[in-house]
C-alpha cells in the first residue's frame, strides 16, 4: 500500500516537473518568436525605404529623359528639324549624365544621332517597320506622349531603354526624338548594382509586350521569398522592381535564445521534480533508521535482559566469605558463559548502532 502510494506520488511530481518544462519552454518560445517578430518588422521597414529610394531614382532618370526628349521635340515643332543638332544634343545630354545618346525620328525612321561614333547602323533605322520593337513607340504616337521601352538589345550592341517623344506639326505627325540609356548606367543610377556589402538583392522584371510574358533583366537572388520582398512598379516603362534581403530574417535564427531557453525549462522541471520528491525522500530515510532503533531498543529489552538475569541470579549464589574455588567452579564458568554472551550482544548493538550514524 505504501510502495502504490509512493508511486503515485512520484508520478504526481514527474506532472508537475512536465508542467514546469513546458511552461518555461512556452515562455522562451513567445520571447523568441517576439525577438523575430521585432527584427522582421525592422528589416520590412528597411526594405519599404529603400525601395522608396530605388523607385524615386528611376522616376529622376525618366523625368530627365522626358524632358530632354520633350525639349528636342519643342524645337522641331517650333523651328523643323535643326542644322545644328550635334550642338543642341550635346548641350542636352551635358545636363542629362545617364543619357547615353539621343536621336530624331523623321516618320520613324532614324535621320540624326548624337553621338554619331559608334551608332552609325542605326541611321536609316525605321522603328515603326520592326515588329519586333515597335510596340511602345506606336504606343507613344496613339497616346501623343512619352513612353519609355526596352530594356532589349541594341543594333549598335549592348542592353539599354529607349525613352520615345512623339512629335506633332500641325496635328500631323512628323517623327520622334528619343534618348538611350545604358542599361547599367540605369541599374546604377537606381543604386541596384550587385555588391557584396549591400544588404539587398533586386530583380528588373518588364512584362514582354509581345507575349505578355515577365522577363527577369537582373539574375534572381537565390534565398528570394515571396514573404520577405518589395516590389515598386514604374508605370512609364512598365517594369517592376523587386527588392529583396540578402539574408531574410528567420524564426531560427534566435536558435542560441531557444537553446539556452531549453537548458532553463529542462534545469527547472528536474529542481521541481527533485524539491518535490525530497520530502518522500528524508521520511524514508527518518522511517528506516526509525526501525532500526526500534530494533536495537528491542535488542536492549530482550537479549541483554536474558544474560543480564543470569549474571544477577549467578552473582546473588556467590557468597564471598565462603567462596570455595572446587565447588563454586561450575558457578564461576557459568557466570563467565553468561558475561561473554552479554559483551557479545553489546557489541552488536555498538556495531549495530555505529553503523546507522
Amino acid at each position: 500500500m505504501i510502495n502504490l502510494l509512493n508511486a503515485k506520488g512520484r508520478c504526481r511530481h514527474l506532472m508537475f516537473g512536465a508542467l514546469a518544462f513546458f511552461t518555461v519552454a512556452a515562455l522562451v518560445f513567445l520571447l523568441a518568436n517576439q525577438q523575430f517578430l521585432l527584427e522582421k518588422s525592422e528589416q520590412e521597414r528597411r526594405l519599404a525605404n529603400r525601395a522608396m529610394v530605388v523607385q524615386s531614382q528611376l522616376e529622376t532618370v525618366i523625368k530627365q529623359c522626358q524632358s530632354t526628349t520633350k525639349t528636342l521635340g519643342f524645337i522641331v515643332e517650333q523651328y523643323g528639324e535643326p542644322e545644328n543638332f550635334d550642338a543642341i544634343a550635346a548641350g542636352l545630354k551635358e545636363g542629362s549624365p545617364y543619357i547615353s545618346a539621343l536621336q530624331l525620328l523623321k516618320g520613324g525612321i532614324i535621320t540624326q544621332v548624337y553621338p554619331l561614333k559608334g551608332n552609325e547602323v542605326v541611321i536609316g533605322y525605321n522603328v515603326l517597320a520592326d515588329s519586333t520593337r515597335n510596340k511602345e513607340a506606336i504606343r507613344a504616337v496613339r497616346e501623343k506622349d512619352f513612353f519609355i521601352a526596352g530594356p532589349f538589345e541594341l543594333k549598335q550592341g549592348g542592353l539599354a531603354v529607349v525613352g520615345r517623344y512623339p512629335i506633332f506639326k500641325d496635328e500631323v505627325f512628323w517623327g520622334l526624338s528619343a534618348v538611350i540609356v545604358r542599361f547599367d548606367a540605369l541599374i546604377a543610377a537606381a543604386g541596384m548594382r550587385a555588391e557584396a556589402s549591400s544588404t539587398f538583392s533586386y530583380q528588373f522584371t518588364k512584362k514582354d509586350p509581345d507575349n505578355g510574358q515577365e522577363v527577369n533583366f537582373l539574375l534572381p537572388y537565390s534565398g528570394q521569398t515571396s514573404k520577405s520582398r518589395v516590389s515598386v512598379e514604374i508605370p512609364d516603362g512598365a517594369w517592376t522592381i523587386h527588392i529583396m534581403p540578402k539574408n531574410p530574417v528567420r524564426f531560427m535564427d534566435n536558435w542560441a535564445l531557444l537553446l539556452f531557453g531549453g537548458l532553463c525549462a529542462a534545469m527547472t522541471a528536474y529542481l521541481i521534480v527533485h524539491l518535490l520528491n525530497e520530502p518522500g525522500r528524508l521520511n524514508h530515510q527518518i522511517a528506516k533508521k526509525t526501525a532500526h532503533l526500534k530494533e536495537i531498543a528491542w535488542m536492549q529489552s530482550h537479549q541483554v535482559r536474558a544474560p543480564l538475569a543470569r549474571i544477577m541470579a549467578l552473582s546473588a549464589l556467590l557468597n564471598p566469605e565462603s567462596f570455595d574455588p572446587e565447588q563454586d567452579k561450575e558457578l564461576v564458568a557459568e557466570l563467565k558463559k553468561s558475561s561473554e554472551e552479554l559483551d557479545d550482544i553489546i557489541r552488536d548493538i555498538v556495531k549495530r548502532t555505529e553503523n546507522q550514524a
